[in-house]
């Protein structure tokens, strides 16, 4: 699954970002992370987008806690990257009014088993996150179509039944949206916008496959900086594809 999610979160989150460096006359931060695996795999693809800007011309760098990071970036300027026992990215120029764009890739342990079986028009979602970190505000989603299935934590299972277009109330109901995302919860215009492309990727609609999605609140890939944000924005979201299977007496 290819989606990327940038576009939209920076569109909003960008927003933001700009109206802090314009009218604070300060440095603003946003990391949007999307980490993608596979039912059963034992590793999941981080993929981590981070844009900073200033209202003044300033010089930093971000450290990392981890080795084997893919780390590139976009746009004009260069970056000194020094992998020890740590990954730092030094010699960041930002100029005044400006902005720079930094992408960060690699694998961490991701473990999520389960399936999903298809028995006439009922969907039975069976799964265990057996991975480190809790998922929260969890949904399954088929062809565009999102079902609320809550918070699974570490070492939790979940077993969910829905319908699909079927015409009837389904046993676990599809929700608009605008229920998807609390508008109190931190960073929530910012997690709609990359619920919109997720639930609009035609891929995804395409394929008959469920998807698990959920937010993580730990940082996957964290990292620090000498400098202090006015606005320092981290968002994570995961997803876990999982094949469909038809029940034995619909093979």
């Amino acid at each position: 699954m290819a989606v990327s999610f940038v576009a939209g979160a920076f569109a909003i989150g960008g927003y933001a970002v700009f109206h802090n460096v314009l009218f604070k006359n300060t440095m603003s931060l946003l990391s949007v992370s999307h980490i993608e695996t596979s039912l059963g795999q034992k590793y999941g693809t981080l993929r981590q987008d981070i844009v900073l800007a200033a209202s003044q011309r300033v010089r930093l760098s971000l450290t990392f806690g981890a080795r084997g990071l893919a780390i590139s970036q976009e746009g004009p300027g260069t970056i000194a990257i020094e992998a020890r026992e740590k990954t730092r990215i030094g010699d960041i120029l930002i100029g005044r009014w400006g902005i720079r764009r930094l992408r960060v890739e690699t694998v961490l342990p991701m473990a999520v088993t389960g399936q999903v079986t298809r028995e006439g028009a009922f969907y039975r979602l069976t799964v265990t996150n057996e991975s480190a970190w809790t998922i929260r505000g969890g949904l399954m989603i088929y062809r565009g179509e999102p079902y609320f299935v809550g918070t699974i934590r570490p070492g939790d299972s979940l077993s969910e039944t829905f319908r699909y277009r079927t015409g009837v109330a389904p046993t676990k109901p599809e929700i608009s949206l605008a229920e998807l995302i609390d508008p109190g919860q931190a960073d929530s215009e910012i997690k709609r916008a990359m619920l919109q492309q997720l639930l609009e990727n035609q891929e995804l609609i395409d394929a008959d496959a469920v998807v698990l999605a959920g937010w993580i609140d730990q940082p996957l890939s964290p990292f620090t900086t000498e400098r202090e944000f006015f606005s320092d924005r981290r968002v994570t979201l995961i997803t876990v594809v999982l094949p469909l299977t038809k029940s034995s007496h619909e093979v």
